[in-house]
C-alpha cells in the first residue's frame, strides 16, 4: 500500500474503518474552544513518545455539545 492510498482512506483500520467516507453533515452542535500559550517544557512533559511539540507553544481544548452526547478534544 502506498502513502497516497492511505491518505484516501476515510479512517483506519482499513479492514474496519471507524466511520464511513463523507460528506458529513453536522447539525445542532455547540462548540467552545479554548486556546492558550503554554510553557514548552510543560507541553513536552505531557506528550507521549514519540510525539514532539510543534514549536508553537499553543494548547487547544475543544468541547463539543452534540445530540447524543458530548465530546472533549485537546490538541496542541
Amino acid at each position: 500500500m502506498k502513502q497516497e492510498d492511505i491518505l484516501q482512506l476515510p479512517s483506519i483500520p482499513l479492514a474496519s474503518p471507524s466511520y464511513p467516507k463523507g460528506p458529513y453533515r453536522f447539525i445542532d452542535r455547540e462548540y467552545f474552544i479554548v486556546t492558550y500559550e503554554s510553557d514548552p517544557e510543560a507541553i513536552r512533559a505531557q506528550l507521549p513518545e514519540p510525539l514532539e511539540p510543534d514549536g508553537s507553544n499553543t494548547v487547544l481544548y475543544e468541547f463539543i455539545k452534540m445530540p447524543g452526547g458530548q465530546y472533549l478534544c485537546c490538541s496542541g
